[in-house]
């Protein structure tokens, strides 16, 4: 079976085409479409056994930028009805949806309700289901959710100390996200240290542009650090993190801020960004902070910024390592967490008491880097995610009972 998967953001749709037979996973080619609704796209492509490759293309809507996807995929397996099933991405799925879930026009609109909560995001993963039911009629189409991993949390760890009826009326509770991300992690990990997933304690930190830490427990979610936004946990590119309420009602008075004025000051304006000053991309701030090219301002502002979110991922590794009653397994991804040499170093200061001891960093196997040292008993790494394939798994499982991954 051929399985695309989409991941449709508010200015990029990625997507990727597996072939899933049995135990048998092949990537046939990837792509993504950048800056859609800008006056200038770029479509880039790597099929195969090949190298990418980019063109300039028109993609002034998400509908458009659709089109071009399959157009591509077309071009390139000489036949658009080689794709079978689709898969798609979809950030939030509230309480309703704890698991992959056939689509059709009437589970769209139930999604469609959920706008509310990830107002920046499900709107335009649904676009893309909705695009691909008229380009592909006929083809199974697949809603795989971020928040679903998170369905285990215990109540505990997911509710607020706000009045119970809030929760029950409204559904506001902490959901957690990189549900994706921290699963295909957690199933690595196990890999990696050779033990099964269910007798371990295992720690998942995607740090990225968005950033969360999951605590997993015999294979499932028990504790993460976004909540009921994605905006609550580590502070972030441009996202303030954990924060006391009352600063938000302070600004709001104080700078005479609207409730949309201070959403966007919040998500935007703040994390590494507010904190440095200089850049959102943590690249910079590391290459700021070391002096190089800057004044001593600017570096101590960006070596700030860093320390800052280094401290508040050691913290989180503590808190969620208490919540377990140990750890075995520690893992970094995403593009700072699998990319960047300085964040676990610093991330993990003060933490032997948990007997982890970092070492040099060892390859082990290609892109998984071991950071731990032959004596330390937790193990920790840093590696790749694969959101998309753990999508191409559920849409396989739920459209063929009998595989194995179902």
């Amino acid at each position: 079976m051929n399985i695309l998967v989409l991941n449709s953001g508010s200015s990029t749709v990625k997507f990727r085409l597996f072939r899933m037979e049995g135990l048998l996973e092949r990537e046939i080619m990837r792509g993504m479409i950048d800056a859609v609704g800008a006056e200038s796209s770029h479509l880039h492509l790597l099929p195969h056994g090949q190298d990418w490759r980019s063109c300039a293309v028109e993609a002034s809507n998400h509908r458009q930028a659709i089109k071009l996807a399959l157009s591509s995929i077309s071009q390139h397996t000489n036949s658009i009805g080689d794709i079978h099933a689709v898969g798609h991405r979809v950030v939030h799925g509230g309480q309703r949806f704890s698991s992959p879930v056939l689509l059709s026009p009437s589970i769209l609109q139930q999604i469609h309700e959920l706008d509310f909560l990830a107002p920046l995001h499900n709107p335009f993963n649904l676009l893309a289901a909705e695009e691909v039911f008229s380009q592909l009629p006929g083809v199974p189409q697949v809603a795989v959710f971020d928040t679903a991993f998170h369905h285990s949390m215990p109540e505990q760890a997911y509710l607020y100390a706000l009045p119970y009826h809030l929760y029950q009326q409204l559904g506001l509770r902490r959901y957690g996200f990189h549900g994706l991300s921290h699963r295909y992690i957690s199933g690595e990990a196990a890999r990696l240290a050779g033990r099964p997933v269910q007798d371990l304690k295992i720690i998942s930190c995607h740090l990225g542009a968005g950033s969360s830490i999951c605590a997993i427990e015999g294979g499932r979610s028990i504790d993460t650090s976004m909540g009921f936004t994605p905006l609550e946990g580590l502070p972030m590119a441009t996202r303030c993190g954990d924060l006391d309420p009352s600063v938000v009602l302070f600004l709001m008075e104080r700078l005479r801020l609207s409730i949309s004025q201070t959403e966007a000051f919040l998500n935007r304006r703040c994390g590494l960004l507010g904190i440095s000053g200089i850049s959102s991309d943590f690249r910079d701030l590391e290459a700021a902070s070391s002096g190089d090219n800057e004044s001593g301002l600017q570096a101590r502002r960006a070596a700030l910024a860093v320390e800052i979110f280094c401290y508040k991922i050691r913290k989180y590794i503590g808190a969620f390592a208490a919540a377990m009653g140990g750890l075995d397994v520690l893992a970094f991804t995403g593009g700072i967490g699998a990319g960047s040499t300085l964040v676990p170093k610093l991330a993990c200061r003060n933490l032997e008491f948990l007997d982890l001891k970092l070492g040099s960093r060892r390859e082990i196997e290609p892109g998984v880097v071991e950071i731990s040292s032959p004596s330390s008993r937790v193990r920790a790494f840093a590696l790749s995610t694969n959101e998309e394939l753990i999508i191409a798994r559920d849409t396989y499982a739920l459209l063929e009972p009998g595989s194995c991954f179902a």
